[in-house]
């Protein structure tokens, strides 16, 4: 009896810090019901291009978390193969994750206001042999991010 009291009370505790989870902004806005919404929005127009060379294929949403999936067009092997002097494959990483988080943070958008109310973004970019690339975690914007 005393361990179904202990399971019930623990329950209880993981589903109020969950609801607080969903609400801790000054709006008390469900940002979970958020991320949901956004995310379905979004996954109606998969797969979707985002430039010459990368296509959104998978959205999802998990409590206050939007993860995303990005497929570029070629390996990694290609990619070195085609980099300039002087660009290297973190160069590229760099310059990939200041655009995700200039996207994320992007003044006046859904995204913007749902990072501030408490959402995260995850970018998790892929090769098109499914090999990791990079992972770009959003869970704030600071001025500089915005353009």
């Amino acid at each position: 009896m005393k361990s179904l009291v202990l399971c019930l009370l623990s329950m209880i505790s993981t589903f109020s810090w969950g609801e607080e989870l969903c609400t801790r902004n000054p709006m008390q806005v469900d940002i979970c019901g958020v991320a949901t919404t956004i995310s379905e929005m979004i996954a109606e127009e998969l797969p979707l291009r985002l430039n010459q060379n990368l296509v959104l294929q998978h959205i999802g949403a998990s409590e206050n978390l939007i993860r995303m999936r990005a497929v570029f067009d070629y390996t990694e092997a290609d990619l070195i193969g085609a980099l300039n002097t002087g660009v290297t494959l973190d160069t590229m990483k760099i310059s990939v994750r200041d655009t995700a988080i200039v996207i994320a943070c992007r003044p006046k958008t859904q995204l913007q206001a749902f990072i501030e109310l408490g959402g995260k973004l995850q970018f998790v970019y892929l090769f098109s042999d499914k090999a990791h690339f990079l992972t770009v975690n959003v869970d704030h914007c600071t001025p500089e991010h915005g353009s």
